[in-house]
């Protein structure tokens, strides 16, 4: 090759590298802003997916206790003996009771789109065992029962506040919202 064809041709090839390094790399460019950005859309949809539990988390804990300690007092005062107070608490316990067990619908409703199967099925088990304590209460306070009925009723009841534990508990390590002991 002659001198002149080379200078051509490194004239042609500093020309092409001059076109093509700056297209190639506006498409690199590119390629990498549009995975930055569904990288961005997907942190941020993550972000609101994790509010949303700890939000449902702290919602149903409320909804989930306010029932357990409204319907744990009516039997507590009855058991030891403080009918008036007994008394007072089912009232109140009548009162916000259907409001109680709706805002806990409304919140398995939630729970429904935010945790497994498993949790949500615990969690209808749980609402399950409030309706049989909620007619085993009703039907207590309307046959005047004996002490030994209340005291059983109590028990029940009481010892469902685990169940409540455990399913809130099991909810937020599923959802990696527990501490982890160190």
């Amino acid at each position: 090759m002659s001198f002149t064809q080379n200078v051509a041709l490194v004239a042609i090839t500093a020309g092409l590298t001059g076109l093509l390094v700056p297209t190639v790399k506006a498409i690199m460019d590119q390629r990498h802003f549009k995975e930055q950005k569904r990288y961005e859309a997907e942190l941020a949809r993550q972000s609101s997916i994790i509010a949303a539990q700890v939000a449902l988390l702290e919602q149903l804990s409320t909804a989930l206790w306010e029932y357990m300690l409204g319907l744990i007092a009516v039997s507590y005062y009855k058991v030891n003996g403080n009918d008036d107070r007994a008394a007072r608490a089912f009232e109140e316990y009548d009162d916000k009771s259907g409001s109680r067990f709706g805002h806990m619908q409304a919140e398995f409703s939630k729970a429904r789109r935010l945790v497994s199967a498993d949790r949500y099925d615990e969690l209808q088990a749980l609402y399950s065992t409030f309706l049989e304590l909620d007619v085993s209460l009703l039907g207590l306070q309307q046959s005047n029962a004996a002490q030994s009925a209340w005291r059983e009723h109590h028990r029940r009841a009481f010892s469902t506040q685990g169940s409540v534990s455990e399913a809130l508990a099991q909810m937020a390590e599923e959802m990696r919202l527990a501490a982890v002991p160190s």
